[in-house]
């Protein structure tokens, strides 16, 4: 009878374990750093495909709290993939600001995929590292 329990509880468990899908995941790069006087090209990162377009994807943005000891801020946005000049008016999720060693986080409809995607840049001539933790939001 106690086994019998025991089996009914861990089928219990494992299927609230798979009832919502995992959909996390943490993507790491660079921005390149521009050239003295002139602004640096922002970087396009693609999302992978969330599991329903019925939900939001919490964005949360961090870089490192100095970086070869130059001031900087790193800026993000949501916006088309083919924009000639992202961050521009009519963006998803409005030009952001994060600041050095802080996170920043904003929530974003899952619709956008695949047409729309994170666009990143900064303004120094040096290389600038990034963190974007991405979650599902049912």
């Amino acid at each position: 009878m106690m086994k019998t329990a025991i089996k009914a509880v861990m089928l219990g468990v494992a299927a609230c374990a798979f009832a919502a899908p995992a959909f996390a995941y943490t993507l790491t790069g660079t921005i390149p750093g521009g050239v003295q006087g002139k602004p640096s090209k922002s970087v396009a990162i693609q999302l992978q495909k969330p599991p329903s377009t019925k939900g939001f994807l919490k964005l949360t943005v961090s870089s490192p709290p100095v970086n070869a000891n130059v001031p900087y801020t790193v800026t993000f946005c949501v916006d088309f993939a083919s924009a000639a000049y992202p961050c521009s008016t009519g963006t998803t999720a409005a030009l952001s600001l994060v600041v050095p060693g802080q996170q920043a986080v904003v929530f974003i409809p899952t619709y956008i995929y695949p047409k729309e995607v994170i666009w990143i840049g900064h303004g120094t001539a040096v290389a600038v590292p990034y963190i974007v933790d991405v979650d599902y939001i049912p």
